[in-house]
Order: C-alpha cells, then structure tokens, then sequence
C-alpha cells in the first residue's frame, strides 16, 4: 500500500494506482493521467484538481466539495462527486458508474454505463448513449440531457427535476416517468422506434394517446390524463401514437406499463388506443 500526496504546485503525471494504494490531490495540487487500478482510489479535496483520470473496474475517483475532475474515463470503475464537487467531460464506458451529488458536466454515458443523479445532485448537458442509463432520482436535477440511439434510458424516478428539454437522438431511445407527474420539460426529436414508459401507470384497454394543438401529447390511462409536451417546431402529420402494455429497461420498472410509440401507420394497424397527429385532425 502507497499513498501519493499531491500538494499544492506539485504536478503528479501518469502515476498508476494498485491495489490499497491512495492518491489525495490537496488544494493546489494537480494530477494529470492516474490510472487508478482494482483497489486504488484517487481523492480529490477542495482546490485540488484531477486531469485525465481512468478508473479501472474496482477502483474509484471521489471528488469532494471545491475539487474538480476533468476528463475521466470511468472504464468499469466509480466517479463519486460530492456536494460541491464538479466533473467535466467524464465518460462513463462498460460496467462504470458516476454517483453525482455534485455537479456533472457533460457526462457521456456509453453501453453498461450508469449515471446515478441524487438530491441535489445536477447533470447538464449529459449524453446516453446506445446502451447507457442515467436515473435521477427525487431532487435531483437533469439539465438538457439527450438520450441517443438505442437502448439509451433515461430514468426519472417520482420527484425527479428535469430542465432545458429532453433531446431524442437517432431511434431506439427509452423515456422512463415513475409516479403520476410528467415532466414540464419540452421532448424533441421524438421519431418511430422511440418510447416513453409511463412506469407508475397501470395498463388500461380502454387508454388513449392523442397529439392535440400545441404539440401537447394527452394519454389517457384510467380516466386520468397526462400531458407531454413535444417540441412545437416539429411536425407529426401522418403519424399516429398508440398504448401498448410492455416492461421497462430498467429492472426496477416491472408490471404493465403505458408505453408511447410514434407510428407511421393507420390506426387500425397501429393497435388499440391509437390517435393522429394534430396536423391530420
């Protein structure tokens, strides 16, 4: 076991961390390209900062309150931000995992990735790709994330904050609501082979999914309606959305779900609960 200190205007460069060895990046100081390797951690305090870190599986990057990383590889290893801590361009490969109290900035999430956004916790600007998962749990806060290609999830669990739009990306990309308040923030680019899973929603035979003026999307469920906002400057005439019962992605969404589909069909063809796009009304 080795602990490297990095104090204030010391530079540390491409220092490998093994098994039960530290790294604590003090204020002032700089580490540039650590690998930090199964059993290694790397520390980051206040006005310390972190260049160019990759965590190996096992291994692990904790940013606290005032220290920043920038660039980190999260390839099967974790990047813990704490209150106050900030990382940028981080990128989260197979098997990593990013825990943001904190604040991330334009975080992509590639396939076996996850991004877990806690209380008061804020993710701007994040990518899911193919494959990757970012859930933001209540309190937390998602700004303008995209959700790209498919198999990419974004996850909001009941009491989730979403800012600055929801961008759909390429086809294939999940919306996951939990709970019965649907998120303010406008949808774009929502084309066929996209979905949004209302998780909490029971399945109803009798459920509708109507795009009315404005781009608003109402799915009746139950004899509730739920608004979705759609991004206005986009046009679905010709389209047609409909309900089908189906699971989540993600292993906590089980049971039957509302689940919406753009469709370039009839609605006889496009199966129970299905309604044109405004523009064909």
């Amino acid at each position: 076991m080795t602990d490297y200190v990095v104090s204030s205007g010391v530079t540390s460069t491409g220092v490998t961390l093994g098994n039960s060895d530290n790294m604590f990046v003090l204020a002032g100081g700089i580490a540039v390209q650590t690998t930090v390797s199964s059993g290694g951690h790397e520390y980051v305090s206040s006005g310390g900062k972190a260049s160019g870190t990759t965590v190996d599986s096992g291994g692990s990057e904790v940013v606290s309150s005032g220290g920043t990383a920038s660039g980190s590889v999260l390839s099967g290893g974790v990047e813990i931000l704490f209150a106050g801590g900030v990382a940028s361009g981080t990128l989260v490969s197979g098997g990593g995992e990013q825990d943001v109290a904190g604040t991330a900035i334009s975080t992509t999430i590639g396939s076996g990735g996850i991004e877990f956004l806690s209380a008061g916790g804020v993710a701007s600007n994040t990518v899911v790709s193919s494959g990757g998962l970012l859930t933001v749990f209540s309190g937390g806060m998602a700004i303008a994330p995209t959700i790209s290609g498919s198999g990419a999830t974004l996850d909001l669990l009941s009491g989730a904050v979403v800012s600055g739009g929801i961008k759909y990306s390429g086809s294939g990309g999940q919306l996951q609501i939990a709970g019965s308040a649907m998120p303010s923030a406008t949808i774009s680019g929502f084309v066929a082979g996209d979905t949004i899973d209302l998780a909490s929603i029971a399945f109803d035979s009798g459920g509708t999914a109507d795009l009315t003026s404005g781009n608003v999307l109402q799915i009746t469920e139950g004899g509730t309606t739920y608004d979705l906002q759609l991004n206005t400057s986009e046009s679905f005439s010709g389209d047609f959305f409909h309900l089908t019962s189906a699971g989540g992605r993600h292993p906590r969404q089980r049971g039957q779900h509302a689940v919406l589909l753009p469709r370039h069909a009839d609605p006889e063809r496009a199966g129970r609960g299905a309604g044109r796009g405004a523009g064909d009304r």
